[in-house]
């Protein structure tokens, strides 16, 4: 009876990565292709027409340590990984929530976010920005835009020949995207979020049957 308890247990978080898993991948390959669709249906704007530099610093030392965060390779903000002991963090950028923070020299591989987390501050080397108006541009849809492989190489592009090669705000507002009607954002936005749900459910299951089914095999072990 215990052997079957355990078994189930494990079984049973199996099933839920396996089956989140396979909705995540035909979920995120019809959003892409709603935004490839996009490409030749709706005509291109520019982002400096949508978006706005933010400049928010931290110099009434409102966050401290705890409240530094970085945006890694997968297009979210994790904990740093610089030392940070001692530094003074009135320089430092506030992210509020909604807020796009990215790194100018890495970029292209991915290091650009949406802060859907609570606000905090960043090194004052990365650009912050945010939308002009969600009724013409939702940030949720810029995001998608923003993870994609051929966004990420066009930043190597626009940043050829500015200054130290990297991209800064000027290159982004340079950047232009098809802007469909407010509705059919929302759709693909509500499409992606669906695909990404499904993608941490698997990884959350994963995890547990990783960290559970140890437990529950050393609590037979012991009786």
């Amino acid at each position: 009876e215990e052997q079957r308890r355990v078994v189930a247990v494990w079984q049973g978080l199996r099933d839920i990565q396996q089956q989140n898993t396979a909705l995540a991948a035909p979920l995120m390959q019809l959003c892409q292709s709603y935004i490839q669709e996009c490409k030749h249906k709706y005509p291109k704007v520019q982002l400096g027409d949508y978006i706005e530099e933010c400049n928010n610093r931290n110099s009434a030392n409102t966050f401290g340590e705890d409240g530094v965060k970085g945006v890694n390779s997968s297009g979210t903000f994790d904990e740093t990984k610089a030392n940070t002991e001692g530094l003074n963090f009135a320089n430092y950028k506030i992210v509020r929530r909604g807020e796009f923070a990215y790194n100018p020299s890495r970029i292209n591989i991915g290091s650009i976010a949406l802060n859907d987390i609570d606000d905090c501050i960043i090194s004052p080397m990365y650009v912050t920005f945010k939308m002009k108006d969600e009724r013409k541009l939702l940030s949720g849809y810029l995001q998608i835009w923003t993870r994609r492989t051929e966004f990420l190489r066009s930043t190597l592009f626009y940043a050829s020949g500015s200054v130290r090669d990297t991209f800064g705000y000027g290159e982004m507002e340079k950047v232009q995207i098809p802007l469909p009607p407010i509705g059919v954002q929302q759709a693909i936005v509500n499409l992606y979020r669906c695909a990404q749900e499904c993608q941490a459910l698997a990884k959350e299951a994963a995890e547990q049957a990783k960290n559970v089914c140890p437990a529950l095999i050393q609590s037979v072990v012991r009786q």
